[in-house]
């Protein structure tokens, strides 16, 4: 959806008289890197990050998880902050999964692991909860077989801390390369 926003951007301005190279746009499309949106950290089991921190986002997610990464199961590591529509976060993405961890990032908004578990478990039998992302990402990879997938989401906290527990940088030392 970004991307076609930003393509049509393109086109008024080019309406407007601005030139823009047409090879310039697609080798930026091609090149663009969201990390925390949709993306692999790891693999056997497959663990993907997504940062979807509302509704909408969520409902987004569950499609695009369905589509995009075929899977025997799927294991939500959840982390909401408690500003959100916890109740309508979870039910957007729970129905979907056969296990939810429940966790909490480090950030002081970060809601209680009770609180989410108890919503989770309206939609799925197997709730879990842990004290940290980097435990849930440990307890979910253990119990995940190689075809199963894992999605840590709910927070861009949780995603920058599950990214930081699978060993990648952080975001902001990325760019500072």
């Amino acid at each position: 959806m970004n991307a076609v926003v930003a393509v049509a951007a393109l086109e008024v301005l080019r309406e407007q008289g601005a030139q823009v190279d047409q090879s310039a746009v697609r080798e930026g499309l091609s090149s663009v890197w969201w990390p925390g949106r949709l993306e692999t950290v790891g693999l056997r089991p497959r663990v993907v990050v997504d940062g979807a921190h509302n509704v909408d986002s969520m409902v987004k997610l569950g499609s695009a998880l369905q589509t995009c990464f075929p899977h025997r199961r799927l294991i939500l590591v959840l982390g909401i902050s408690l500003d959100k529509d916890i109740p309508g976060m979870i039910e957007a993405i729970a129905p979907l999964a056969s296990t939810v961890v429940a966790t909490r990032s480090s950030h002081p908004r970060s809601a209680e692991t009770g609180m989410l578990a108890a919503e989770a478990k309206k939609y799925v039998d197997d709730v879990y909860e842990t004290d940290s992302v980097e435990a849930a990402l440990r307890f979910a990879i253990d119990q995940a077989g190689e075809d199963d997938l894992i999605c840590a989401t709910g927070s861009l906290f949780v995603v920058a801390e599950a990214r930081e527990a699978m060993g990648l940088k952080s975001i902001s030392d990325r760019f500072r390369e």
